[in-house]
């Protein structure tokens, strides 16, 4: 059975917590079952307390193979507490995790 071959890769999730936190956990729980402990990244569960959140999430970006954006139903529209659309702050974590993802892929293209 294929759920039982444990894949090699790590695979980075992309959610906003406020729009698909449990989707993003049950998807976390499945995929670390495919490819094991340790190669699934989900912010909430894999940042220890005290650590350094953009310098953790810096190091699982350009360690994975993969990543999964999450884009729930209020995705594009979730503000913050001025009311300015998150995915329009340059600052916004789901956004920049993103925009490296798209870089890291841009400069692996262009190497071939």
């Amino acid at each position: 059975m294929l759920w039982r071959k444990k894949m090699q890769g790590r695979v980075f999730i992309n959610y906003r917590r406020s729009d698909a936190a449990g989707v993003a956990g049950r998807l976390a729980d499945s995929l670390e079952i495919y490819f094991g402990d340790k190669r699934v990244f989900r912010d909430v569960e894999s940042i220890e307390g005290g650590a350094e959140f953009g310098h953790v999430i810096g190091q699982n970006l350009h360690a994975a193979d993969a990543m999964i954006v999450l884009i729930g139903p209020q995705w594009l529209t979730v503000t913050d507490v001025n009311g300015v659309r998150r995915l329009d702050d340059p600052d916004d974590w789901v956004r920049q995790e993103i925009s490296v993802a798209l870089q890291k892929v841009s400069l692996f293209s262009r190497a071939y």
